[in-house]
């Protein structure tokens, strides 16, 4: 089972142009991924992260929609390297998942979770029955916190949190960005916002080991609108992050994989 240092060894930021203004200004931050090892050399190593971070907004130029990622070396800095266009990656198609190949520096610093550490459908229901996967159980996920990425570095940062609610057999309702979806996923009670999308999330369980259990596709927010003196509503607002954020199983992970090792 991996330990606290292992899950920021295993984790990747990823770049690219998220707004028009991001052509002239460069790359910008966008999210998080992790890395699954499928096989027994570099080859084989696949990154995971949430489908939306690979969605062009309207207002970017569609030969602008490349993306990166960021990972650390053994001397003590990071690698910015290019990962494949979008049709090579495999999308999963009902859930905020999606897979790619990446080539990993020799001197790579990391950690890959093998694909055997994602439980199954059935691993995962017995986890439940077992009372191990379980309402109030801890979390944790580590990714980027965007006020601070790291200069020299990638300095992935850890949240802690509570399962709030087991996926529900009807689904989740998500809007990522621009698209509605509906989605198996966890309901985790963990202070989540953009940078963490795509970031590995573990249950821990009651030896402190840790498990796998999916990634974070997204948080919730509510409008909360400003008021004149009087107390009346004014037609401008902000959205409050409810501390609410949706974890997409491991389950959904492995499908992804799957259909993206179909594809070669």
């Amino acid at each position: 089972m991996p330990g606290l240092l292992d899950i920021t060894k295993s984790v990747a930021f990823i770049l690219g142009h998220d707004r028009e203004h991001d052509i002239e200004e460069g790359r910008q931050l966008l999210g998080t991924a992790f890395i699954v090892d499928v096989g027994v050399d570099a080859s084989d190593m696949l990154l995971v992260t949430a489908r939306h971070l690979l969605t062009r907004r309207q207002n970017v130029r569609a030969n602008d929609d490349a993306r990166f990622a960021r990972v650390n070396l053994e001397d003590g800095t990071m690698h910015e390297m290019a990962l494949p266009m979008r049709e090579e990656w495999c999308e999963h198609p009902t859930s905020d998942v999606a897979v790619c190949r990446v080539g990993l520096p020799a001197n790579w610093d990391g950690y890959a979770h093998s694909h055997s550490s994602l439980p199954t459908a059935d691993q995962l229901n017995s986890l439940i029955d077992e009372d191990v996967v379980k309402v109030g159980a801890q979390i944790t996920f580590a990714g980027l916190f965007s006020p601070i990425p790291g200069e020299e570095k990638i300095l992935p940062v850890f949240r802690f949190g509570r399962v709030s609610l087991l996926p529900p057999n009807e689904g989740v309702k998500l809007r990522i960005q621009q698209e509605e979806i509906s989605s198996k996923a966890f309901l985790v009670e963990a202070f989540s916002h953009g940078g963490f999308s795509g970031s590995p999330t573990f249950l821990i369980d009651a030896n402190d080991e840790t498990i796998l259990l999916g990634l974070i596709s997204s948080h919730f927010a509510l409008p909360e609108y400003a008021q004149d003196d009087e107390g009346e509503a004014l037609a401008w607002g902000v959205k409050l992050n409810t501390g609410m954020a949706a974890v997409i199983p491991s389950t959904e992970v492995r499908d992804a994989i799957t259909g993206f090792l179909q594809m070669e």
